[in-house]
């Protein structure tokens, strides 16, 4: 079976997942929006706990099938629901408004040659 494997010196299988291109580019918003199981590579591999074949590949088959409903989850979540208001998401959006404050003083100490941005 495809996704099957076991690593070298070792007796266990291992499955092989992978988070689709998609989820995987939009991490940073799963996360924001409470996802914790993303992991720092978009491929990796999970013990299946046992030495036999025929018991790895019905393990497999039904990891397999709770992970194409995460994979499910994931998108329904980014598809319909707004930016979490994390702390990060708080920050950003102050630094944003912050800087939309500043720009037309900017543009006005330009003019006179004085900084009235308060130096940053």
């Amino acid at each position: 079976m495809r996704g099957l494997f076991k690593r070298k010196g070792s007796k266990q299988w291992q499955g092989r997942f992978r988070i689709p291109e998609e989820l995987w580019e939009r991490r940073d918003e799963l996360r924001n929006l409470g996802v914790h199981e993303i992991r720092q590579s978009q491929e990796f591999a999970l013990s299946l706990g046992t030495e036999k074949q025929d018991l790895a590949e019905a393990t497999y088959r039904a990891k397999l099938t709770a992970w194409d409903a995460r994979m499910a989850t994931w998108r329904s979540m980014l598809e319909g629901s707004p930016v979490a208001l994390t702390h990060r998401n708080t920050v950003k959006a102050n630094r944003a408004k912050m800087q939309e404050q500043k720009d037309p003083l900017k543009k006005l100490g330009d003019a006179f040659g004085v900084d009235l941005t308060g130096g940053n």
